[in-house]
């Protein structure tokens, strides 16, 4: 969802796929998000997810238009998305 919100609000594709790799960084190895998966892992999972997973969150954000189309966001709410992160 991060990913939508941000590349709406005109983030560049590879900008939205870093920060989620970040993200995932910052989470591994912390054992205190027991509901997350990735706070256990250590260097080696962490970076074989992110091989496979950031291409598929820069695509996803260069392709936004298209994804807001299929979940059928209007034009209207996608402006006030937008307004409110870059406002």
């Amino acid at each position: 969802m991060v990913t939508l919100l941000l590349a709406n609000a005109g983030v560049p594709p590879e900008h939205v796929a870093a920060d989620w790799a970040q993200s995932v960084r910052e989470v591994a190895g912390r054992g205190e998000h027991a509901d997350d998966r990735q706070s256990t892992w250590d260097e080696a999972p962490v970076e074989a997810f992110r091989a496979e997973a950031v291409p598929v969150a820069q695509e996803a954000a260069a392709d936004v238009d298209r994804l807001l189309d299929v979940i059928a966001l209007d034009e209207d709410t996608r402006r006030r998305l937008r307004d409110l992160l870059v406002t």
